[in-house]
């Protein structure tokens, strides 16, 4: 079967995994996680199936990084050839091959002094220093050289078809692309690879980070469907039920419900709750005046009190306010959420305590909206990866 080429791209794009490591006694930037391929993945047509991969990632380990696809005479070639060596090479290579569930990752060592002694590689390591203050987030994009054999079978992965299978696949070089913009496929990927045997094979380009955009936009917008269908199930359970405990308050007051509108319903109910609210406190208030004439006369006693009944009666009276502190807390955090709920006015809302109280709020506590988890795919990596059709 014909050899053929490709170009994966992906995407630095975390400048937490970015750092500095001493190693034979020189600095070297190390870019952690690099993420050349993933199992299983459909890109341009071509299934990448994890067997295949499993078998071949290990020729990553110890593979030359080089500043952009190395050419000769317009023709890409090997990151081994001599001429490539002397022209791209930039003093970058990677290390600690592995894999990460269905992800190989690999981490990207760059010695600084090596790299500055070369106009490509001073472009380099200025990228890299503005990511790491900050200075530039712009993401820096890396693409991994590989071959493989067609295997011209169709089918479906991850929901994707494929026209043919890479097989005996050979990992050559993963090229950094420090002025590369944006998630489009390079163009200097476009033509003939030469590998170092002299062989010529057709070069095409894949995208990880297109394949991954797919798959994230499908998975968000099946979820917030599925988040919008349940709550717009619990609001209306909520609805009837509360319609239903502000028709049993009016019926208990002696209070027509028959022909009225919800609005009307609504409004009949807040102002009997209003009502109530104002007999409430009134009746408070004559409680309050009976406390303080109780406390004034407790305070004459407490004067004639020994020492230690005295510092008894402060104890029990600082451990009062405090009780009472948190108890009208909890009563405000409470009526707060209940009055923006119902639409209640201030004083409807002050006359509720107690079980009514408690009812009203857990309905406000179970039709809290409800929050979709979406992270930014970083987990933990330095790629989004993506592919289109």
């Amino acid at each position: 079967m014909t050899l053929k080429s490709v170009n994966v791209l992906s995407v630095v794009n975390s400048k937490s995994k970015i750092s500095t490591q001493i190693i034979d006694g020189k600095e070297h930037i190390v870019i952690n996680d690099v993420v050349p391929i993933v199992d299983d993945i459909v890109m341009n047509g071509i299934f990448y199936p994890a067997d295949e991969i499993n078998k071949s990632y290990m020729t990553l380990n110890d593979n030359l990084m080089p500043l952009d696809h190395p050419r000769i005479n317009n023709e890409h070639v090997s990151a081994l050839n001599p001429q490539a060596i002397n022209n791209f090479y930039i003093g970058a290579w990677g290390r600690n091959v592995r894999k990460s569930n269905d992800r190989v990752l690999m981490d990207a060592y760059i010695d600084r002094k090596f790299a500055e002694s070369t106009e490509k590689g001073r472009m380099l390591v200025n990228r890299l220093d503005d990511m790491m203050s900050g200075k530039n987030t712009t993401p820096i994009h890396v693409s991994t050289g590989l071959t493989y054999t067609p295997d011209n079978q169709s089918g479906t992965s991850k929901g994707k078809r494929y026209k043919s299978i890479a097989r005996n696949m050979k990992f050559d070089h993963v090229a950094i692309l420090p002025d590369k913009q944006g998630a489009a496929t390079p163009d200097d990927g476009v033509g003939i690879f030469v590998n170092s045997n002299g062989e010529k094979s057709p070069i095409e380009n894949v995208s990880l980070v297109e394949c991954s955009e797919d798959s994230i936009s499908n998975v968000i917008s099946k979820t917030i469907k599925e988040v919008l269908s349940v709550f717009k199930f619990n609001q209306k359970e909520e609805e009837d039920l509360m319609k239903e405990k502000i028709l049993l308050a009016l019926n208990a007051a002696g209070i027509k419900t028959d022909g009225l509108s919800d609005e009307q319903l609504l409004k009949a109910y807040n102002e009997q709750t209003a009502k109530e609210a104002i007999e409430k406190q009134k009746t408070s208030e004559e409680e309050e005046k009976k406390k303080a004439e109780q406390d004034k006369k407790n305070a004459t006693n407490a004067e004639d009190a020994p020492a230690w009944a005295k510092t008894l009666m402060n104890k029990v009276s600082s451990l009062e306010l405090a009780v009472n502190a948190n108890t009208e807390k909890e009563l405000s955090v409470k009526r707060e959420a209940v009055k923006s709920k119902f639409n209640m006015t201030q004083t409807a809302v002050n006359a509720l305590s107690g079980e009514p109280l408690d009812a009203l709020y857990a309905q406000c506590v179970k039709t809290a909206p409800i929050s979709g988890g979406f992270a930014n795919n970083s987990d933990n990596s330095l790629l989004n990866m993506e592919a289109p059709e």
